[in-house]
């Protein structure tokens, strides 16, 4: 696919970590149709990025001439962003967006400033734990679903045609529908890892293998990042741990009968079932 509504537009990058960097690799193959302004604080990044895009150290910087910004950041750094554009662009048109992995507070930033910027907010259902540029990669977001909020409005045709050139699918969702499913399906299991990680810190256990490794593998994600997806959700991710808590009583009262029948019959109840 190649740019159409985006032909001949400046797109700039805020942050260049492992998802705003794959975005930066990814749409990097479409120059020179588009033009990429890539802004990140971490300096020693320069070199790297420069190869596939125009470097900024902040966004600060220069914003003029951009048509579309992607604010690829922790969530508190995204509404903060928010503001700042909004309050300092000008008349000329613009296109914000943003990757964060939950929606509702951020939409709710982008509306206080509906008159400065046209918003719609994205979430890559990519990504690992791998932080940073050196996490990032050109193929990422390849057949992967990119959620995007609001469902319809000014902007988003521009960001569906940007989901298809990261060779992902566009999902429209609404803000509210989405926070509840991810605090289910994201926030859980990042609490999950910590939590488990937490009961295991500083002793060594020889039999840690494979399913230790999958639950506690998302642990190693940046925890300013996780407390950022879960803060901004948090009445979505209380009702999730309460929902959580429930099912762990029920798993403990079958313990509790030393009968294997009876947690067998517990935990087929619960066992995944493909569609």
């Amino acid at each position: 696919m190649r740019p159409r509504l985006l032909k001949g537009k400046t797109i700039a990058i805020v942050g260049a970590g492992q998802i705003g960097g794959s975005i930066i690799r990814c749409l990097a193959e479409h120059r020179p149709s588009l033009s990429l302004l890539a802004f990140d604080r971490n300096r020693r990044l320069a070199a790297r990025v420069s190869r596939c895009a125009e470097w900024r150290p902040t966004l600060e910087s220069d914003l003029t001439g951009a048509d579309v910004v992607i604010l690829s950041l922790p969530i508190p750094d995204i509404i903060e962003y928010l503001f700042k554009i909004g309050s300092r662009h000008g008349d000329r048109p613009l296109l914000v967006l943003d990757t964060g992995s939950t929606k509702s507070l951020i939409l709710q930033e982008a509306d206080r400033h509906r008159t400065s910027f046209d918003f719609v907010g994205l979430h890559p259902l990519a990504g690992t734990e791998k932080a940073g540029w050196d996490g990032s990669d050109p193929a990422m977001f390849d057949g992967h679903v990119i959620v995007h909020c609001p469902t319809r409005g000014s902007g988003v045709a521009v960001a569906r045609e940007l989901i298809r050139l990261l060779h992902g699918r566009p999902v429209a969702m609404a803000a509210g529908v989405h926070d509840r499913l991810a605090a289910t399906a994201i926030g859980l299991p990042h609490l999950l890892a910590f939590a488990a990680q937490g009961l295991d810190r500083g002793r060594g256990n020889l039999l840690r293998a494979g399913s230790w490794e999958s639950l506690t593998r998302v642990a190693a994600s940046d925890p300013a990042m996780v407390a950022g997806l879960l803060s901004s959700n948090a009445k979505e991710m209380r009702r999730v741990l309460r929902a959580f808590k429930a099912e762990l009583t029920g798993l403990e009262k079958a313990l509790g009968h030393n009968s294997p029948t009876a947690l067998t019959q517990a935990l087929r109840r619960r066992r995944r079932r493909d569609p």
